[in-house]
């Protein structure tokens, strides 16, 4: 393959695009640099690959990409993980036809491999370019740009998220400790979870163990939706007391769609964790749907799994409440029953037998102006 052709002020310019900033997600910056990169080589396509340092892989290409050229950078990025590589960055080179290359460069940042970059290039156009061959050192600067960048943003919205989860949890906490309303507690929860992880909804489903069954309340509806306790993904969660991620539940044989029909809601991907109270299930919380389009993740399994302990004890607690409550109306119920009967009683018996003696009394007094004699026997 001939020397890599590119203009020395071009590749300088490239670098400080790369590192302008201005991205808010990985995706973003990674597709932007992409462009870029393909734009002042100049390249027909292209494809890249990065690992974060949280073990997620972001994937962007421009252009179009032939069954052959997807086969070659498919081969190159299988088995890649994020490694050290204290090594410089070897560029690569593999013949597509006679006419095209694809060049291969890894990725790097801070002496780790994070990644690979693919570049479809036409033999000719490096041919015809009359420009000089490629500064290796501006070329290492170059790969260590865009690793290095997609690297902080990816710890930084790392950063933002656990603080947001943090901020939550206290929010949760602090809402749980005070909130003893059982309806109130699971709508405040189902709308301050989604917000944090991404998700477009948050479901609980409450074990009803009586009639084995496993109850929902759909925010907003003054209705029940209720499946039996061993069905469905959450009916699993319930019966084996195990988290679960499923991506795509159409391909899942435990997905029961009854629910989702009724509530006129397009479920894909669904992360569920059962809700404990020491050793006993009493329920399932689950997210539905990422709105980034995204998979859910361990990371958004670990914040859900400790949501749901937090709601089943406040649960549990609300419960109790709730029992108690019951059971002082009950007392308060029993004891206005009491009153109105002792009332009752005292109208009927006693209160009218006081009512007697006064009136004989009164006649007594009469008797001891008028007769005298009839006295002792009346007071008899």
């Amino acid at each position: 393959m001939p020397p890599l052709a590119i203009n020395q002020r071009q590749l300088e310019t490239l670098s400080q695009l790369l590192i302008a900033g201005g991205h808010h997600e990985v995706a973003d910056l990674l597709q932007a640099s992409l462009d870029r990169l393909i734009s002042f080589w100049p390249a027909q396509a292209g494809a890249l690959l990065y690992v974060s340092p949280y073990g997620e892989t972001t994937k962007v290409s421009r252009g179009k990409l032939d069954a052959d050229t997807l086969l070659l950078i498919e081969q190159a990025r299988d088995g890649f993980t994020r490694r050290e590589d204290s090594g410089e960055p070897i560029v690569g080179s593999y013949s597509i036809d006679e006419s095209r290359d694809l060049i291969e460069l890894p990725l790097q940042s801070g002496g780790q491999g994070v990644g690979l970059l693919h570049l479809v290039v036409s033999r000719n156009d490096q041919q015809a370019g009359g420009q000089p061959p490629l500064d290796e050192e501006l070329l290492v600067l170059l790969v260590r740009a865009i690793g290095g960048e997609a690297d902080k943003l990816a710890m930084l919205r790392r950063a933002e998220r656990d603080l947001r989860e943090l901020h939550l949890l206290y929010e949760i906490g602090q809402s749980l400790a005070s909130n003893l309303d059982l309806t109130s507690l699971l709508n405040d929860i189902k709308l301050r979870v989604p917000k944090v992880v991404g998700a477009e909804r948050c479901s609980i489903f409450i074990l009803d163990e009586e009639k084995n069954e496993l109850v929902l309340e759909i925010p907003g509806e003054q209705r029940q939706f209720r499946m039996p306790a061993d069905r469905g993904i959450a009916g699993w969660v319930v019966t084996h007391g195990i988290g679960q991620i499923v991506n795509d539940v159409e391909h899942d044989p435990r997905w029961y769609d009854a629910i989702s029909r009724e509530a006129d809601f397009v479920t894909r991907s669904i992360v569920c964790v059962p809700m404990r109270v020491k050793d006993r299930v009493i329920g399932a919380m689950q997210l539905l749907n990422k709105v980034d389009g995204q998979p859910f993740t361990e990371q958004d399994m670990q914040l859900l799994t400790t949501l749901a302990v937090q709601a089943a004890i406040a649960i549990e607690n609300a419960r109790l409440y709730q029992r108690l409550k019951e059971e002082r109306d009950k007392l308060l119920q029993k004891e206005a029953e009491v009153r109105h009967a002792i009332a009752r009683d005292l109208h009927d018996g006693p209160t009218q037998s006081i009512a007697a003696i006064a009136m004989n009394i009164e006649f007594i007094k009469r008797l001891f102006k008028a007769m005298p004699e009839r006295v002792p026997a009346e007071l008899d």
